[in-house]
């Protein structure tokens, strides 16, 4: 890993959040942000490191596609720290979705900066200017499903916003503030514990995972939120979202982080193995077949169908095989088009 111990300090430039300290530093002529934990020692797994966890999961955010916080793992004296690459540097500037949430005067009753209710999330999507309210709502589902499949329990309204650039163009900003995900508090026994029981897993993947955003008042648990949900909007970032997890990269993401166990590493990746499959059965459970490129896969059944019926109209104890064999035949015309599918309407 980096020593990062020696490197240049940058004192015209600070950094808030409640989570750790930080320090700007350059690192080959990069200006980065170095987070550090609240109490970690090198070569100890037996600790919670939102560090570590910061840099896997922002490096799963791009392997998703999206446009992401570069960071590099390494230490700080007896330190593990991320050192995240400062996207404002001097001349760019973010801003969080909480002020510009703050700034949409659409005659509601909106609540504080920090107050992250869904309803007036959207609302505050659909009525800004800054970029296209279509783009910007696709952008947070995205996120949304991204950060359930990571387990991320802290994207609020003060950690993903806008960036301004020096030239006056304004865009989404890049992902950032990852270190709430893969449940960073758990220590070695927690995980072994978690490994060896699979009800236990089962209940802390489904039942104790919440997201920072609320209705009504109440933190939303996203499982539930999500096999709850038939939304269009919703459901094409879900699928957007999976077709792009590749579990190969991840994992070999995931090993590459020396100063973690082998037991750690095997709870990584069985939280990404068992959570995409549960982003997978909700999409499949609302979905409708599309026709196919050269006739419709309801057409297919149906010629299916009418020569099982022909088959079990004749009193033949030989068309036994042969109606089995036609079941089968649908069953695979099913299959053969499970690639293509669009959301059910709400």
């Amino acid at each position: 890993m980096i020593d990062f111990t020696n490197c240049e300090n940058e004192y015209r430039k600070y950094y808030d959040g409640l989570n750790g300290k930080k320090k700007a530093i350059y690192y080959e002529n990069e200006l980065y942000m170095l987070k550090f934990p609240k109490e970690n020692h090198i070569n100890d797994d037996n600790y919670a490191s939102s560090t570590i966890n910061e840099h896997i999961s922002s490096n799963i955010f791009k392997i998703l596609g999206f446009n992401t916080q570069d960071t590099l793992l390494g230490t700080y004296d007896s330190k593990v720290v991320v050192a995240c690459k400062d996207f404002e540097y001097f001349e760019n500037q973010l801003f969080s979705f909480g002020k510009i949430k703050n700034s949409v005067l659409d005659g509601s009753d909106s609540s504080s900066f920090y107050d992250t209710d869904l309803n007036e999330t959207l609302n505050a999507i659909e009525n800004q200017r800054a970029i296209n309210p279509n783009r910007l709502k696709e952008h947070f589902w995205k996120m949304f499903i991204a950060d359930t499949l990571i387990a991320n329990f802290d994207r609020h309204n003060g950690n993903w916003g806008f960036l301004t650039y020096k030239d006056g163009n304004i865009d989404i900003a890049p992902i950032f503030d990852c270190g709430s995900s893969l449940y960073p508090k758990l220590n070695i026994d927690d995980i072994k514990h978690y490994l060896e029981h699979e009800g236990s897993f089962n209940d802390l993947m489904l039942n104790h995972t919440t997201s920072a955003i609320s209705i009504n008042g109440k933190k939303i648990n996203p499982q539930n939120f999500l096999k709850e949900n038939t939304d269009r909007d919703i459901m094409n970032a879900l699928q957007s979202v999976l077709s792009q997890i590749d579990r190969q990269k991840i994992n070999a993401l995931i090993d590459s982080i020396e100063i973690i166990s082998d037991t750690r590493k095997e709870f990584y990746k069985f939280v990404i193995e068992k959570r995409e499959r549960f982003l997978k059965n909700i999409l499949k459970k609302n979905v409708i077949l599309l026709p196919s490129k050269d006739s419709s896969i309801d057409e297919k059944i149906t010629k299916i169908d009418n020569a099982k019926s022909q088959l079990e109209s004749k009193a033949h104890i030989s068309s036994h095989d042969k109606v089995k064999q036609i079941d089968e035949q649908i069953d695979d015309a099913k299959n053969s088009e499970a690639d293509s599918y669009k959301p059910r309407k709400p």
